[in-house]
This record gives structure tokens, sequence and C-alpha cells, in this order.
């Protein structure tokens, strides 16, 4: 089983440095290093367990407890509620659009039709 990776740790380091020359005006000229760096980024898996973790962080942040534990801002906090809200909202919609829709019509003047 593959798990996610994530980066544990990055770090830049000097590499060696080339001369070039520099060419100034009136045929004069001097030496210019050229500097280059190396990059290193160590990578880990991350254990299923962890993925769990976050999962959980996440969803309790959905749900309102404490956004600090993650560092979401009150405002960010605020429009997931609020998003949260309408698509409760919207959701209820539908739930009683399809208990109307699937209740027979059992009123007087329907009866008179059939």
């Amino acid at each position: 089983m593959c798990f996610p990776v994530l980066s544990d740790r990055a770090f830049a380091t000097k590499a060696a440095y080339r001369k070039k020359i520099d060419y100034k005006a009136r045929g004069r000229f001097g030496i210019r290093n050229v500097y280059a760096s190396h990059m290193t980024i160590v990578l880990k898996e991350m254990e299923q367990t962890k993925i769990k973790g976050k999962i959980q962080q996440y969803h309790e942040v959905r749900v309102g407890m404490h956004p600090q534990k993650i560092g979401i801002t009150h405002a960010r906090l605020e429009r997931i509620q609020q998003k949260m809200a309408e698509a409760q909202a919207i959701k209820e919609k539908l739930a009683q659009a399809a208990a109307a829709a699937a209740q027979p019509d059992v009123s007087p003047s329907s009866k008179a039709t059939a």
C-alpha cells in the first residue's frame, strides 16, 4: 500500500562557484564569480493513522470545534459554517420535495377526474 508523501524538511546549501570574465568598457575586464546552490527536500511517507488524524482535525474545524488548533482564522471559520448552513437548508428543501413527490395525491378533486 502506498502512503501519501509529505516534505519532512527542506534546506539549501552552497555549491562550488565558477569564475567568469566580466567584460568592461575600454577593453578592460574583471573576474566575476557565478554562484550556485543546492536545494534538498527530504520526503517522508505519512502513516494511515496520521492521515485519519488530519481528516479528524479538518472535520473538527468544520463542525465548529477549536479553530486555532489547525490555524484557521475566525473569518474563514464563519464562512465555512455559513456554507454548511446553506448546504443543510438545501438538503432539507430537497428532502421535503422528495417526500411531497412520494406521497400519493388523495384530494377530492383528484377523485373527480379519475
